[in-house]
């Protein structure tokens, strides 16, 4: 899945910049949870901005969205985005995502909010820099 997700990433052109910087981060959740267990971050340090993509995004969106970055200290990046329309069986749901990520110990956190519900979703995993060839 891993293989997919990193090659799909590259496919769309997200690897557009030099100074940008891609990780790749498998992610430990509970099952079935709306936590993706592969997700991909490409941003510039010291932008706002980033794009993430994971399975989620995927079968929603089909091309990553984008996100808002905070600088949380010298190594740490809070990545905050939303993704409505994930498919559940009964009506879509909508959960506000966010991330931080250790670029020195190659650590994330994801935590999810899932709208109109009580309920919030967690997975850490361990992420790669990925280099990319234009």
């Amino acid at each position: 899945m891993r293989v997919f997700f990193l090659s799909a990433f590259v496919l769309l052109g997200v690897a557009t910049s030099a100074v940008a910087e891609q990780y790749v981060c498998e992610i430990k959740a509970a099952r079935n949870s709306f936590v993706s267990p592969v997700l991909a971050f490409d941003f510039v340090p010291g932008q706002k901005s980033a794009l993430v993509y994971d399975v989620f995004i995927h079968e929603v969106h089909g091309e990553p969205v984008s996100a808002k970055v905070k600088k949380m200290g010298d190594q740490k990046y809070r990545l905050q985005w939303v993704v409505s329309g994930i498919p559940t069986t009964s009506t879509p749901a909508r959960v506000s995502y966010r991330a931080t990520m250790n670029v020195a110990t190659q650590q994330a956190i994801v935590r999810g909010n899932i709208f109109a519900a009580d309920n919030t979703v967690q997975g850490r995993g361990t992420c790669v820099k990925e280099k990319f060839t234009e």
